[in-house]
């Protein structure tokens, strides 16, 4: 059996976290707690996969393993009863995540914010699903979903700790837009979008905080979105100014993508005070982000638009007891994050996981015991039961939510149109990523058929074109 080496992990992840912008700040000073991870512990650039959106991406951090066998495949689903479409769902995943490993493996377990863990999973430890931070409309009621933390007996404690974008005072925001008492809200809708981030980052943070502070845990994961919202709503007017940003709002909004990581960065020192010197630190964005004079002009606000702004190198951090001082990780993939954090707890690895250990920064490790796949290895997972359903109702909010930060567009009022859209992106989805895992047939079949359905659809004929030109290059 494979030797434990770390008593602790902490995984968190920067959505759209990206070196290029991170590096410039740390060498400023604006970073501290990063640059003393990255320093002191092993660090590189972190493979991405294609298609680069979040949900499919962080459930492969999670699992090891490419989407078409986790079964997340965009960032909404059919309902289960028929009766329109949801945010992808813990109940739709088809492979279990770090959590449930470690959870079936005896260990303590706490996850918060999870894309794709709603409902929250009865694991060993607390569980806050991705619905506990989105945010309402301003002064409009803010129940809490049925099934958003785990378990239930602290949902009330949790629900208070919540932070609403109408509490994000100038104050606040003027850390961020050091002018924002001189823009009228009323016709610069920038200012609240600013506040609606703020907070909802805020609120993952609490319950990260909450958690790690009330409840004991041998591993840790909290994932934060913020930054790839911040990315999509300002990046436009980070320094270099861009030819086509006006002067006005550059000088009121050059400040926010560099405030915005400085926010995480005072969030990680926390949570690295709370975890203690004895705990392994595992940071990670699923992507990077464009910044420089890559950045893209006039982005249609959809998937296709909004994902030209990802760049496949994300980063990865690791610190801590056990880690080589120093270590350049090559050659890094999201996919090995998994594995990784099994072999730390000296627990076996899936064979049919896609990624590998990084063994290489981790001190006196040995080869890491496997086996053939956890997913038919009997055991008490914190899985929820295959007949579970999410209720329609508490799905409302979060999809809004996703048609204002422009990952979806407005659903049909035709509910079997709005379902039948949602079945062709997501086959898309997969087909795309059967492609980048090698699985070109599959991925071609899929391609093929959505043409046929859709003839006039340039997306789905310029991604067969592709990828039957690269299977015929092989």
């Amino acid at each position: 059996m494979t030797k434990r080496i770390a008593s602790k992990v902490l995984l968190i992840g920067w959505d759209a976290a990206d070196w290029d912008v991170a590096r410039q700040l740390m060498s400023a000073g604006q970073l501290p707690h990063l640059k003393r991870l990255a320093e002191d512990g092993a660090s590189g650039d972190l493979a991405s996969l294609q298609p680069m959106l979040s949900p499919m991406l962080w459930t492969s951090i999670a699992t090891g393993k490419y989407p078409h066998k986790h079964g997340i495949h965009g960032f909404t689903e059919p309902c289960p009863d028929g009766y329109g479409i949801r945010p992808a769902s813990s109940t739709s995943r088809t492979a279990k995540a770090i959590w449930n490993i470690l959870s079936q493996s005896g260990l303590r377990t706490h996850q918060i914010g999870w894309y794709a863990s709603h409902p929250a999973e009865p694991i060993n430890g607390i569980s806050v699903s991705n619905h506990l931070a989105v945010a309402p409309t301003p002064n409009a009621p803010w129940p809490l979903v049925e099934g958003t933390v785990y378990p239930p007996s602290v949902a009330d404690e949790l629900s208070e700790l919540r932070l609403r974008p109408e509490e994000v005072g100038l104050n606040e925001l003027g850390q961020f837009i050091p002018s924002a008492a001189q823009i009228d809200p009323a016709s610069d809708d920038r200012l609240l979008k600013c506040a609606v981030i703020i907070a909802e980052t805020a609120t993952t943070h609490a319950a990260a905080t909450w958690a790690i502070e009330r409840e004991p845990w041998d591993f840790m994961a909290v994932l934060y979105d913020g930054l790839d919202h911040f990315g999509h709503m300002f990046m436009d007017y980070h320094p270099p100014k861009l030819p086509w940003i006006s002067s006005s709002d550059f000088e009121h909004y050059q400040h926010v993508m560099a405030k915005a990581y400085s926010f995480h960065d005072m969030m990680l020192g926390r949570l690295l005070e709370l975890a203690g010197e004895d705990a392994v630190v595992i940071l990670v964005s699923d992507h990077g982000f464009c910044s420089g004079e890559d950045r893209p002009r006039q982005t249609v606000k959809t998937l296709e638009g909004l994902s030209r702004w990802h760049r496949p190198a994300g980063i990865c951090v690791m610190h801590g007891p056990g880690v080589r001082q120093g270590v350049r990780l090559e050659g890094a993939s999201l996919l090995d994050v998994t594995p990784t954090i099994l072999s730390l707890f000296g627990v076996p690895i899936g064979q049919d996981m896609d990624g590998r250990p990084w063994l290489e920064a981790i001190e006196f490790a040995e080869p890491a015991d496997s086996i053939p796949s956890w997913e038919q290895t009997p055991g008490d997972a914190g899985l929820h039961a295959a007949e579970l359903r999410q209720s329609n109702a508490g799905s409302l909010q979060v999809l809004r939510h996703l048609i204002n930060l422009g990952y979806l567009a407005p659903a049909s009022t035709d509910i079997q149109a709005a379902i039948d859209e949602t079945l062709d992106t997501n086959q898309f989805n997969l087909a795309r990523s059967l492609i980048f895992a090698g699985e070109h047939d599959r991925g071609i079949e899929i391609l093929t058929s959505l043409v046929q359905k859709h003839p006039h659809n340039e997306d789905f004929r310029e991604a067969l074109s592709s990828a039957t030109a690269a299977s015929h290059s092989r």
